[in-house]
C-alpha cells in the first residue's frame, strides 16, 4: 500500500468502523461507496434561514459518510444561497464525489436514500424528512408540522445531524433490529424531552458568552465551532487540545476540508475558523493535557463555563477539578451520543466525578484522602476541599 492509499484508507475508517462495529462483520467498501444518495429541498423551503442551515449542514456530515452524493436545488432556491451551495460543493472533503445536479438529472430511481429538508420532495419515493423550527428538531417522512418560530441553528444541526444517521443506516445496510429507524420523531432541545413542543425563549442576536473553555476539538469541538460562527457571541473563549488532525479525523470532523489543516494543531485551527464571529475572542491552546491547564496562563482568571468535548474517562474526570459555574460535557460513540450537565449552585446533580467514576484500581493505589472518603460512601466530589 503506497502513501496515498494508507492516507485514503485512514480518511474512510470512521465510518466504516461504525458501521461494522454496528452490523457485526465486514463491508464491501466498494459496494457502499457506489450508492448514490441524494440531499434536495422542494419548491417554497429554502427561503428560510434555518432550512438553509439545515441543508449546508446535512451536506457538510454527508460528505464523510456516503461515497456518491447528488445535491438537487428547488428552482426557487435563493440565488445567493444556490452560489453558497456551489461553493460547499467545491470545497467540501468527501468519502467519494459530491455533483450539484438538476432534478431531472438526479437518480432518482436508483438512490439508496433521500434526505429531503423540511418536507417531502415530489420525485422521492421514500425520503428522510428533516427540519427545524426554534428549539424543535424533527426526522420523519413526512411534512415538519409547528408554528413559526425563530430561526435557531443549534436544531438545524441537531435535525441535519439525525437526518444523515437516518441515511447512514440504509446506505450501510445496519439492522433494523439494531437500530430502527425514526419516523415522526421530535427532540426539544430547550427541555430537552422528545413529547414537549412548547418553544424555549428566543436567542438574542450576538449572545453574550462567559468566559469559556473548549475542551477537545475534534468531531464535537468542531460541532460546537461551527455553532459559534452562525451564533456570533460576545466574550472569550479559549480552545484546548494537545492532538493535531490527522487523516483518520476526515470522517468525523465536519469543518476538516483544507488539506492545510492535516498536521496543524486542532485547538489553534478551530480558533482561527471561529475568528470570522465578530465580537468573540478565541484563543487555541496546543499541546496541554487537561489535568494541567492554568487558567492564568491561558489569559482567564475565573472560568464560569466549560464545554467539555472530551473522549477520555481520565480527562473528564480531570475537568471537574475546574469547578465552573457551568460545566456541561459531551460524547459519542458508535451507537449513540449523550450530554451531562453540571452547575456547581445546583447541590442535587451529580459532578463529571460522581458520573464518570474511576476504573478499577487495587486499594493499595488510593490515596489515604481517597480510602476515607470510598469508607464514607461518599463520591470524591463530596469533599472540594479534599
Amino acid at each position: 500500500m503506497n502513501r496515498n492509499e494508507e492516507r485514503l484508507t485512514l480518511e474512510r475508517s470512521r465510518p466504516f468502523g461504525v458501521a461494522e462495529d454496528l452490523i457485526g462483520g465486514r463491508l464491501d467498501r466498494d459496494v457502499v461507496l457506489a450508492k448514490k444518495v441524494i440531499l434536495t429541498a422542494d419548491e417554497g423551503v429554502l427561503s428560510a434561514v434555518e432550512a438553509q442551515w439545515c441543508m449546508l449542514d446535512s451536506l457538510q456530515l454527508l460528505g464523510r459518510t456516503v461515497g456518491q452524493l447528488q445535491v438537487v436545488l428547488p428552482e426557487d432556491a435563493p440565488p445567493r444561497f444556490a452560489v453558497v451551495v456551489a461553493r460547499a460543493v467545491a470545497s467540501i472533503w468527501s468519502l467519494g464525489a459530491i455533483s450539484l445536479v438538476h432534478a431531472d438529472g438526479a437518480s432518482w430511481g436508483d438512490a439508496a436514500s433521500v434526505l429531503c429538508i423540511h418536507r417531502p420532495h415530489a420525485l422521492a419515493a421514500d425520503p428522510v424528512v428533516v427540519g427545524s423550527t426554534g428549539w424543535i428538531a424533527y426526522v420523519g417522512t413526512s411534512l415538519l408540522s409547528g408554528g413559526v418560530a425563530q430561526a435557531n441553528p443549534i436544531a438545524a444541526l441537531m435535525a441535519a445531524s439525525i437526518g444523515v444517521t437516518e441515511v447512514f443506516k440504509q446506505v450501510y445496510g445496519v439492522p433494523a433490529d439494531v437500530a430502527p429507524r425514526l419516523v415522526d420523531e421530535y427532540f426539544n432541545l430547550y427541555s430537552l424531552s422528545t413529547s414537549d413542543l412548547t418553544q424555549g425563549p428566543s436567542l438574542p442576536p450576538n449572545p453574550p458568552l462567559p468566559d469559556a473553555l473548549l475542551l477537545g476539538a475534534g468531531a464535537i469541538g468542531n460541532a460546537i465551532a461551527s455553532l459559534l460562527n452562525r451564533l456570533r457571541p460576545r466574550g472569550r473563549l479559549v480552545i484546548v487540545d494537545k492532538d493535531v488532525f490527522a487523516p483518520e479525523n476526515r470522517g468525523t470532523c465536519m469543518l476538516l476540508d483544507p488539506d492545510a489543516w492535516l498536521g496543524q494543531p486542532k485547538a489553534e485551527m478551530l480558533a482561527s475558523f471561529i475568528q470570522q464571529a465578530d465580537g468573540l475572542s478565541v484563543l487555541g491552546s496546543h499541546g496541554r493535557n487537561v489535568d494541567a491547564i492554568d487558567l492564568k496562563e491561558i489569559g482567564i482568571a475565573d472560568i464560569d463555563l466549560v464545554l467539555g468535548a472530551l473522549d477520555d474517562v481520565g480527562a473528564r474526570r480531570a475537568v471537574q477539578r475546574l469547578w465552573p459555574a457551568v460545566l456541561v460535557d459531551g460524547a459519542i460513540n458508535a451507537r449513540g451520543a449523550t450530554s451531562v450537565a453540571h452547575r456547581f449552585a445546583d447541590s442535587g446533580v451529580a459532578c463529571l466525578r460522581c458520573t464518570f467514576p474511576e476504573p478499577r484500581r487495587n486499594v493499595s493505589e488510593y490515596s489515604d484522602a481517597e480510602r476515607q472518603l470510598y469508607a464514607q460512601r461518599k463520591g470524591i466530589c463530596a469533599q472540594l476541599d479534599g
